[in-house]
């Protein structure tokens, strides 16, 4: 297979940056070739990671490469998290569980925000799932994705359900 590369790009795989699609109206990621289940179209460190409970997130913020917190603050904020200013709402908005650390007898969850895996939309049905693999995230194919499908991700539901109609409707639906 000569001339042939046995590896896609993240630019191969799919698109960076996307105007909204004239189906969802939404900005996101789309295919641009075929994608087989299991591919992994994204491994990344996190912009930040702190205990979810924030921890020190003005000191880690100001800590970041200065290119990095540009990074940052171009993230969006959901309009739930406006109120909680730049930093928190900006964290709260686009970040993921990021593992876990015994620290004594205690277990410590982290969440990270990521420059490019936080820009997945949602979709109840994804057809990517992300995964902390020790210091970075993954995010692998689900099942085949055609090319121009918009690639997306099921958002933490833990967090979604902190909001008071989230847990209503989540009730409704599993029968409580």
């Amino acid at each position: 297979m000569s001339g042939q590369r046995n590896t896609l790009s993240l630019t191969d795989l799919f698109t960076q940056e996307m105007p909204p699609s004239p189906v969802s109206k939404r900005r996101g990621y789309h295919a641009l070739v075929p994608i087989t289940r299991g591919m992994l179209l994204l491994r990344e460190k996190p912009l930040i990671r702190l205990r979810a409970d924030v921890g020190d997130l003005e000191g880690a913020i100001a800590a970041m490469a200065p290119a990095d917190r540009k990074r940052f603050y171009q993230l969006d904020i959901a309009p739930d998290f406006k109120s909680y200013g730049p930093n928190l709402g900006t964290f709260r908005t686009n970040g993921f569980r990021a593992g876990c650390e015994s620290q004594g007898s205690k277990e410590r969850a982290y969440s990270g925000v990521f420059r490019l895996g936080s820009r997945f939309n949602h979709s109840c049905q994804p057809n990517v799932h992300q995964h902390w693999n020790g210091s970075y995230m993954e995010f692998r194919a689900v099942r085949y994705i055609a090319t121009n499908e918009e690639l997306c991700i099921s958002y933490d539901i833990p967090r979604l359900l902190q909001a008071k109609p989230h847990r209503d409707l989540a009730s409704k639906k599993m029968g409580d």
